[in-house]
């Protein structure tokens, strides 16, 4: 797979599809043939992977509490959740 990279801030990625579904929920898909390289809110990444060992091809933002969170689908087993703490985006143990 190609890498894309998913910014919070752009309105239009390439090789991404982006479901706004409300202002709190936003669903971003890579194309096909492509994997979610790394995930970034303008200068500060967020998470990047290694496109050999995972493809990951959905990210979601949402906001809950009023605090973002990141949920990203590295494959159907294993997905990420990521909480902005501060200016800080902490990984959280998913059971």
């Amino acid at each position: 797979a190609s890498g894309a990279v998913v910014d919070f801030q752009l309105e239009s990625i390439d090789h991404v599809t982006i479901d706004k579904q409300s202002e709190e929920h936003i669903v971003y898909t890579a194309h096909e043939g492509y994997a979610v390289e790394k995930v970034k809110e303008g200068d500060s990444v967020i998470k990047t992977f290694d496109l050999k060992e995972q493809t990951p091809k959905t990210v979601v933002r949402h906001i809950k509490d009023n605090k973002p969170y990141v949920v990203i689908a590295v494959e159907s087993a294993l997905h990420l959740v990521l909480k902005k703490d501060g200016d800080k985006w902490v990984e959280l143990e998913v059971a």
